[in-house]
């Protein structure tokens, strides 16, 4: 095998690796919505034992992953492609 073909194979991989991640944490994600209803305030406690800030808390932490995860799939799906414009000119 070619280096020309190991460098696409590695970037076909990569984009195949990306598009997956994307699928799971890709747009469009879950609802990050605050709070829980009208009038609640954040010391309030819910069914689960959770106040509205904790559980406030838990969604930002769930958007910050999701943002993370989605951003490193999209370069490592630009390094793919980076990848297979090597190998076409080597």
């Amino acid at each position: 095998m070619t280096t020309s073909n190991c460098i696409n194979s590695i970037g076909l991989i990569l984009d195949i690796l990306a598009g997956i991640i994307l699928f799971f944490f890709g747009p469009p994600q879950p609802s990050f919505e605050e709070g829980v209803a009208l009038g609640l305030e954040d010391a309030t406690v819910l069914r689960n034992g959770m106040t509205v800030a904790q559980h406030n808390e838990q969604i930002r932490s769930r958007r910050a992953n999701f943002l993370s995860i989605s951003r490193i799939a999209l370069v490592i799906l630009i390094l793919g492609f980076v990848l297979q414009l090597i190998a076409l000119w080597i």
